[in-house]
């Protein structure tokens, strides 16, 4: 969870009661890690992903709604190369969470066996 919490800049128990609560909207899972009973795995169910989707898919209508209202400006390419940008991060970052948490996870994993291995 800490590696979650840095990357959100969150603190672990803000993201523990994310996660928990995700959890029990069937949005997400916890998987137990075949290599370190200690470490959980988290991951999007159907469910959470269908609701990544139709957020991304929000996030681009109101993009596209802002670019409608202010199409007669000047700047409207810096102001749509602007909102281009805010959704590919919104999607990367809606798509790839469950692979961010996972790789997290296994990344702290690697970390404590070198840890073990060095001490």
């Amino acid at each position: 969870m800490s590696e979650i919490a840095d990357v959100l800049g969150q603190k672990i128990s803000s993201v523990s009661g994310l996660v928990d609560r995700m959890a029990k909207r069937g949005l997400l899972q916890r998987i137990a890690s075949a290599r370190d009973g200690r470490v959980v795995l988290i991951e999007l169910t159907d469910e959470g992903a269908s609701l990544a989707t139709k957020a991304l898919a929000f996030v681009k209508r109101t993009n596209a709604q802002l670019l409608a209202v202010i199409g007669q400006h000047a700047d409207i390419q810096a102001f749509s190369d602007a909102c281009e940008a805010i959704t590919l991060s919104a999607d990367q970052t809606v798509f790839d969470m469950a692979s961010t948490i996972a790789v997290s996870n296994e990344t702290a994993l690697q970390k404590t066996e070198k840890r073990v291995k060095t001490a």
